[in-house]
């Protein structure tokens, strides 16, 4: 996970960023529709600082995986 963490991370600051997320939702190989990039941070953002860090990174797979496996 750390990888693909570190894959997001287009900066290198340890954080992921409506910068980061939006390459990640709007590219031409993913069809996400309409997503609101800041409603995203604000679900993952534990510590209110405005970013994703990896811990709140993996917080927020586990918590998607375990609703989709559900």
């Amino acid at each position: 996970m750390r990888q693909q963490f570190e894959k997001l991370d287009a900066d290198k600051d340890g954080k992921l960023n409506k910068e980061d997320l939006a390459r990640i939702v709007h590219t031409d190989t993913n069809t996400f529709g309409k997503i609101d990039i800041q409603e995203m941070i604000n679900d993952a953002d534990l510590d209110g600082d405005g970013n994703i860090d990896y811990n709140e990174f993996c917080v927020l797979l586990r918590e998607k995986t375990r609703t989709f496996l559900n």
